[in-house]
């Protein structure tokens, strides 16, 4: 099954994964209401919002499209 992992790096050993079917993406786009924008710099990808909010949007997300299958 292809899956898409949304994935949250808070240190080296640690992450949080959601795994959304790529079926479900219209779902996803659907879900989404708030932009979670990252931007390329020297450094790597630096996110906009707090690893706390970004998880949480993710959470919900995966609660929006559980709910409709």
């Amino acid at each position: 099954m292809n899956q898409i992992a949304f994935i949250i790096l808070t240190d080296a050993d640690d992450k949080d994964a959601v795994y959304i079917n790529v079926d479900q993406i219209e779902a996803f786009y659907a879900g989404v209401t708030e932009t979670i924008v990252r931007t390329k710099s020297t450094t790597g990808y630096h996110v906009s919002e707090t690893p706390d909010e970004i998880i949480d949007k993710i959470c919900k997300l995966a609660e929006l499209i559980e709910g409709a299958q």
